[in-house]
């Protein structure tokens, strides 16, 4: 087996930290990527520290994530204002999810676990590990009071 030259992995790697920053121009510190990240972001996307971000991972819509959160393999977090076309991307078959003339996007808090196959629909604060190839439509643990959402950030942890 041939030993890969030391300069030619420092550069792979610095080039992908580059285009990373391009990607993801709102992003903390120390974010890790799969080797084969296909990625589709329409909209803004905010990553904090310490994010692990699997290969085939979907971000469509303004999405903001917390510290220290891994999300898994082929994990979709669709919050867009348009169908979004299966055929010509490479996404997980569940069915479409769509999010209806609303800006409200994604929130994922921090020390949350989005595990392989994991789907999340428009207007979610997720705030617990998911399961395999679960469907989040709804946000668990939220209280309303008044003009103000309350979230309980340590439910379900």
């Amino acid at each position: 087996m041939l030993n890969p030259n030391p300069v030619v992995v420092k550069f792979a790697e610095r080039r992908k930290q580059e285009i990373l920053d391009i990607l993801f121009p709102l992003h903390g510190k120390n974010l890790q990527v799969g080797d084969n990240l296909a990625c589709d972001i329409m909209g803004s996307v905010e990553l904090g520290d310490n994010v692990t971000i699997g290969d085939n991972v979907s971000l469509a819509g303004n999405i903001s994530v917390g510290d220290n959160v891994k999300i898994g393999n082929d994990v979709v977090l669709q919050c867009i204002g348009h169908n979004m076309f299966y055929l010509d991307r490479h996404l997980p078959e569940k069915g479409p999810m769509r999010e209806d003339n609303t800006s409200a996007g994604i929130f994922v808090c921090g020390n949350t676990m989005l595990v392989d196959g994991t789907l999340v629909g428009p207007n979610v604060w997720l705030n617990h590990n998911t399961q395999t190839g679960e469907l989040v439509t709804r946000t668990k643990n939220v209280t309303q009071l008044g003009d103000e959402t309350i979230l309980d950030l340590n439910a379900g942890m």
